[in-house]
């Protein structure tokens, strides 16, 4: 666990947290004895009202940034949604 990679945006008026995001480090295997360095985000959580003010793209960046510092180049999202057909 790196805990630079769990970090929110805070409001400083009222003490409200807007954003959070985390993320983790993993190991992912691509062929049979290649291994890569990957930055797992798994938890992100904006405030219902700033669902549309880009707020969730600037975590994102600010998260990929943090990682790449730290060799980490390639990274890996999930959504709880369902998606409607494969796409890989």
């Amino acid at each position: 666990m790196i805990k630079d990679w769990h970090f929110g945006v805070k409001y400083t008026g009222k003490d409200a947290l807007l954003g959070f995001i985390s993320g983790t480090p993993r190991v992912m295997k691509v062929d049979k004895d290649e291994e890569i360095k990957v930055c797992n985000v798994n938890f992100m959580c904006v405030h219902m009202k700033l669902r549309n003010k880009r707020l969730a793209p600037c975590l994102m960046k600010e998260l990929r940034r943090r990682a790449n510092i730290l060799g980490y180049n390639q990274g890996q999202f999930a959504s709880e949604e369902t998606v409607p057909h494969p796409f890989a």
